[in-house]
């Protein structure tokens, strides 16, 4: 005897969220916006083209860690 499938049948193709994902997709954006600095970098090119408060937000982007990290100079010591 073969079994039937009773209600919907399946969908083929891509799944849908239906919100579930909402958390994971804002986060994977995030981690994007400080891996590649989008925000300072945007900010100081409309700054410099004249859109007030634009080179604000890159400097307040660089304070959160979106921004252009400044990296330390490291004094080596010689030895002799």
């Amino acid at each position: 005897m073969v079994k039937r499938r009773v209600g919907r049948p399946r969908k083929v193709g891509r799944p849908r969220r239906n919100g579930r994902g909402i958390g994971s997709i804002l986060s994977g954006v995030n981690k994007f916006l400080r891996k590649t600095k989008a925000i300072s970098k945007i900010g100081s090119l409309l700054g410099s083209a004249g859109v007030p408060y634009a080179s604000q937000v890159s400097g307040v982007a660089g304070s959160l860690g979106y921004g252009i990290r400044r990296r330390r100079r490291v004094i080596r010591r010689r030895r002799y």
